[in-house]
């Protein structure tokens, strides 16, 4: 996939790095990644509970209009 660290991350943005990693291993994936990969770019506390609902929302949008 050629994802091994957070700039490539950054670089692909969290949209595209979530549907890669979905599309190698779609039964272990789940939007929990995504909330952890975009909580890892804001340097958030590793919790998803603290990203706000409508970025949540938003990310979710995103997945499924691509």
């Amino acid at each position: 996939m050629g994802i091994h660290t957070l700039d490539d991350v950054a670089q692909l943005g969290v949209v595209e790095t979530y549907k890669r990693v979905k599309a190698a291993s779609p039964d272990k994936v789940s939007l929990n990644m995504l909330w952890g990969l975009q909580v890892a770019l804001l340097d958030l506390p590793c919790a998803t509970r603290e990203l706000p609902p409508d970025i949540k929302e938003e990310l979710r949008k995103q997945v499924e209009e691509s």
